[in-house]
């Protein structure tokens, strides 16, 4: 009887799970203009290498 439960508690996680799942890199950079440093952020997909968003700010803890 566990048994049955088992396999029809697996294909429905299953049937849950994600397939397509969008994975992404972060990448901090800093750019000194007029002497004053920014901090730029980057979201980077990690299949085509494509930027997916982009922050841009004075102040690390943003």
């Amino acid at each position: 009887m566990s048994l049955f439960w088992i396999l029809k508690l697996s294909s429905f996680i299953s049937i849950l799970a994600a397939e397509n799942v969008f994975k992404v890199h972060g990448d901090e950079t800093v750019v000194l203009f007029k002497s004053k440093k920014y901090y730029v952020w980057f979201l980077v997909d990690h299949k085509t290498n494509l930027i997916v968003a982009q922050h841009a700010s004075k102040y690390r803890d943003l």
